[in-house]
Formats: C-alpha cells, structure tokens, sequence
C-alpha cells in the first residue's frame, strides 16, 4: 500500500524511526511510503523520480502499487531504484508491464491503455 508521507497513519518519521538509509527520508508533500505487512518496504521520493526499497518485497506488487500512485498523479516518472537506474534495476521490466514506459531519463507513466491493457 502506499501512502502519502504526511498521511497521519504513516507512522514513519513521527512515532517511529525512519530506517538507515542513505538517502534524506522525510515527511513531506509529494513523497509516499510504502507499506507491506505493517512494516516499511519503500520510500518514493517527491515526484517519483527515486524510488527506495528496504524490505524483501515482491517487484510485481510494488510495480502494481507505483501503477496505481501514478493513475492518481497523471504525470509520474521513476528515474532511480535504490540508485540505480530504473532500466537496470529488476524493477523496471515490472514498471513496463504496468503501463510505464521508456523515456530519455527512465521510465514515465503512460497509463494501461499505452501498455496494452
């Protein structure tokens, strides 16, 4: 599930610690997090151009999951995975099937209809 970071049931930089990461994670407007079995498996950064994943977590969902965050924004586009590049990442291949296409940076929500579906 994602969730924006300000939601108030994001527990995550308010009640509990943020976990060790190397990038600047905070609660503000524009970024998410992502929440599977209670527990923090990502952090998608302010227009989704970083996307950070901690927990053992299945692409396909998470891919599922960013498909449906992007429908709600319009325009979307994921340029990292963990500080790869989106393309080289396992997630990518995933991200395609989920109505992401390729661009010049990474790969940008094109909607269900674009991916065949």
């Amino acid at each position: 599930m994602a969730l924006a970071s300000t939601d108030p049931a994001n527990p995550y930089g308010a009640a509990l610690a943020w976990p060790e990461s190397d990038v600047r994670l905070a609660r503000v407007a524009g970024s998410y997090v992502l929440i599977a079995d209670g527990e923090l498996a990502g952090y998608v950064e302010k227009g989704g151009r970083s996307v950070h994943l901690w927990a053992d977590v299945d692409a396909d969902e998470v891919a599922a999951v960013l498909a449906d965050l992007a429908g709600r924004h319009g325009r979307f586009s994921i340029e990292r995975v963990n500080g790869t590049p989106v393309g080289q990442s396992e997630l990518g291949p995933r991200l395609a099937g989920h109505g992401f296409a390729v661009s010049a940076r990474g790969l940008v929500w094109r909607g269900m209809a674009r991916a065949g579906r």
